[in-house]
């Protein structure tokens, strides 16, 4: 693409209705990605409502003729060892092709600071795939690696599933956002975690399938996520089914994993994936050729320092998957 010239960049807030409308900027931002988000409508309505304060937090670049950058920003509340966090988790973060390597990311970086700091936020915190080179950027305005890992990872063959169906377990059952946030607790080693409370999702994004089932004391929610794909025939939207939360071990686990495979494969989803902070280790999954992820923090006040220098997982610090 040719380079277009930016005339007067300006960096502002968000309208309210902008964060709604950002799925053509975003997904042009990301196109370089082998596997990415495809921001459509219910995805963007999840960013915007599970976000606190979003329009105040977030930036964007216009040039006169619309925005061609933008980072979003959401409060989060915490608690690090006993001491109320305010955290401001940023992403997505993305600039046009054509109006990168113009200073327009670190721009949106210190405008997203200044709203941050005026909302008492103690740490800025985001999330950067270490194969795209953005960490650096943000390196360069303070902000540290707390933790670098892999996704674990299922394939799935959606052809494949009416072949190797499996019939649906009489003891799974289904349960409400409300009900399966309260009875969570952090699995065994990770007793300093942040558990995020949720409440009923926005009914826009029922398109992405929130799950929440249990089998005995075992539980699993799940999100399935729109996903543009590198493949042999070019970029393709496929279907990628995401586990947030877990608890339980041994049979009822499995028993649950099972029927979430079976859903995400009638779904038409091609794979099944966990971050560490939903698990560090399932059976059947692994973290073979997935990109590697550095979780950054940037602090902004002496507890926020305190937080940097003495975590030692993402989440201790910040509830944002």
């Amino acid at each position: 693409m040719t380079s277009q010239a930016v005339t007067g960049p300006r960096l502002r807030g968000l309208a309210p209705h902008e964060p709604e409308e950002l799925g053509d900027l975003l997904d042009a931002a990301f196109s370089g990605y082998r596997d990415t988000t495809r921001f459509v409508a219910p995805v963007l309505d999840l960013l915007n409502r599970w976000s606190w304060d979003a329009t105040r937090l977030s930036v964007g670049i216009d040039t006169g003729g619309g925005l061609v950058a933008v980072g979003l920003g959401s409060l989060r509340r915490a608690r690090f060892r006993g001491r109320d966090l305010t955290a401001v988790h940023l992403g997505p973060i993305g600039v046009r092709p054509g109006y990168r390597r113009k200073g327009l990311g670190g721009l949106m970086l210190q405008g997203l600071e200044e709203r941050a700091r005026d909302h008492g936020a103690d740490v800025l915190t985001l999330t950067t795939e270490v194969l795209y080179g953005a960490w650096r950027l943000y390196g360069r305005h303070g902000f540290r690696i707390i933790e670098t890992y892999r996704p674990i990872v299922r394939p799935l063959f959606p052809g494949l599933s009416e072949a190797r169906r499996v019939v649906q377990n009489p003891d799974v059952e289904a349960v409400d956002a409300e009900t399966f946030a309260a009875g969570f607790r952090p699995g065994p080693g990770r007793d300093r975690a942040v558990v995020e409370v949720w409440t009923a999702e926005p009914e826009a994004a029922r398109v992405l399938r929130p799950r929440h089932l249990c089998a005995g004391p075992a539980a699993i929610s799940t999100l399935r996520w729109p996903v543009l794909s590198r493949t042999a025939q070019g970029r393709v939207q496929v279907w990628a089914t995401q586990i947030l939360r877990v608890q339980g071990t041994g049979g009822p686990l499995n028993a649950l994993l099972t029927e979430v495979s079976r859903l995400a494969q009638d779904e038409r989803s091609v794979c099944l994936y966990a971050l560490p902070t939903a698990a560090e280790t399932l059976p059947g999954f692994s973290p073979r050729g997935t990109p590697r992820v550095h979780r950054m923090v940037r602090p902004l006040t002496p507890l926020g320092e305190q937080v940097a220098q003495q975590a030692r997982a993402w989440d201790e610090v910040c509830p944002a998957p």
